[in-house]
C-alpha cells in the first residue's frame, strides 16, 4: 500500500522506516473501554468531551502514543440513551466534526471493520501534517454504546501510518475480538472466533441482550 503512495527513493526509504516502526508496536487491549489497537508503546488516558454538530456533548476517553514517525490517538466516545435515529446520524456526524476541525479532507471511504460500518478520511492539515483517521460505530446489539475515533497524525513527508489506521478492533467484556457477518437476509451476527465465519449459537450467545441463538437481535 505504501509503494502507490511514495514513489521517491527518499519516500521508500521511510517507507522502511515505517515498516520498522511498526515492527516495534504492541498490541494494546483495553477490556474496559472494549477496544485493541497496534500501538507505539503504552498510550497515556485523558479525559475529554466529544461535542456533535447538533451541540449535544458526550464524555470521552482519549488515548495517546507518540513515535518518532508522529501521534496516535484513539478517542472513545461514551453515548447513552440516544433514539435510534439519532445512533444512526452517528458515523455521519462526526465525519462532519472533524471536517469542522479543518484542513483539506483529501479521501473519505465507507469501509468496515469486522463487519462493523466504518468511514476512512485522510486530512491535510494546515501546518502541513496529514490526518489518518478511522471512524467506527459498533452495532447497537454489541453493547459498547461507543464511537471509536482513532487519528494517526504524522508529517507531511512520513510515511501513511496504515498499520495503525487499520488496527482498530473492539472486544467483549472478556477481551475476545467481536467480529460481524451479514447473511442474505441483511442480518448481521456475530460469528464464532475460528470457526471459518459460523454464526454464534446459545448458550454462549451472551455478547448482547437481547440476543437470539444464531443472531443478535435485529437493529430497529
Amino acid at each position: 500500500m505504501y509503494r502507490a503512495v511514495f514513489i521517491s527513493s527518499f519516500a521508500t526509504m521511510m517507507f522502511f522506516s515505517g515498516q520498522v516502526f511498526a515492527q516495534s508496536w504492541i498490541d494494546y487491549v483495553n477490556t474496559e473501554e472494549r477496544f485493541g489497537i497496534n500501538l507505539p508503546g503504552q498510550p497515556t488516558q485523558s479525559e475529554a468531551v466529544h461535542q456533535t454538530t447538533s451541540g449535544v456533548n458526550f464524555p470521552a476517553q482519549v488515548f495517546t502514543a507518540t513515535d518518532a514517525a508522529g501521534t496516535y490517538t484513539v478517542t472513545v466516545v461514551h453515548y447513552s440513551n440516544v433514539t435510534y435515529e439519532f445512533y444512526e446520524s452517528l458515523l455521519d456526524d462526526t465525519v462532519e466534526v472533524i471536517r469542522g476541525r479543518g484542513g483539506e479532507v483529501t479521501y473519505e471511504g465507507y469501509n468496515t471493520y469486522d463487519g462493523m460500518d466504518t468511514i476512512s478520511m485522510q486530512v491535510t492539515n494546515d501546518d502541513g501534517s496529514r490526518s489518518f483517521y478511522a471512524i467506527t460505530v459498533p452495532p447497537r446489539p454489541s453493547g459498547t454504546d461507543r464511537i471509536y475515533i482513532i487519528e494517526g497524525r504524522v508529517g507531511g513527508s512520513m510515511p501513511v501510518p496504515g498499520h495503525f489506521q487499520q488496527s482498530l478492533y473492539i472486544v467483549d467484556t472478556e477481551g475476545e475480538r467481536i467480529r460481524y457477518q451479514v447473511d442474505i437476509e441483511g442480518t448481521r451476527y456475530r460469528v464464532i472466533p475460528g470457526s471459518g465465519g459460523q454464526p454464534l449459537e446459545a448458550p454462549d450467545c451472551n455478547i448482547a441482550l437481547p440476543c437470539i441463538p444464531g443472531r443478535v437481535e435485529p437493529e430497529e
